[in-house]
């Protein structure tokens, strides 16, 4: 089992909340539409490995890590925002996912921290060498189509953080 932390992002699009998801170019979750996230495999605080690979995985920024948490968090450790990418804690929930894609035999066995984070409208959202296309998704999308992701996973999770920025748009306690 391997760890991985996991961001989905919200921006308000003209009045409307959206969520983007890639599709992944390789296994695991190959074609499959799916979330920013990836495989902890540093000793860098969570939030700020989450802003990495979010910024990393949406096309924003190129390199490794250490020159990013470098650029941009040099006086503090929170690393909570970003470029106007604000982390909302606490996270989303912890979860245990499965891929059989992989390799013969194999599994991609993974428990996941998620996280949401806001996006701002103007800024640009694209996607890496990683995967194939990025697509934004809203609310009565995916409650239309229980299979619209491919997964149980990154579909419950994209709805949930609507959900959550909605009530918190129009002012209800989630």
């Amino acid at each position: 089992m391997s760890a991985c932390a996991d961001v989905v992002c919200v921006r308000d699009k003209s009045g409307t909340l959206e969520v983007p998801l890639v599709s992944r170019a390789s296994p695991p979750f190959q074609g499959g539409w799916f979330l920013q996230s990836g495989a902890i495999f540093n000793f860098r605080p969570v939030a700020q490995f989450v802003l990495w690979k979010l910024f990393r995985e949406a096309g924003v920024c190129r390199g490794g890590i250490g020159d990013f948490i470098n650029t941009h968090f040099k006086n503090t450790t929170a690393g909570l925002s970003c470029h106007g990418v604000e982390l909302i804690l606490p996270p989303l929930g912890v979860y245990r996912t499965a891929a059989h894609d992989c390799l013969p035999g194999k599994i991609a066995d993974t428990l996941n921290v998620a996280y949401l984070a806001l996006w701002p409208a103007d800024m640009s959202f694209g996607h890496d060498e990683d995967h194939a296309a990025v697509r934004w998704v809203t609310l009565p999308e995916l409650l239309k189509d229980a299979n619209l992701c491919g997964h149980w996973y990154p579909h419950r999770l994209a709805t949930r953080a609507l959900q959550i920025v909605n009530a918190a748009k129009e002012g209800i306690v989630a």
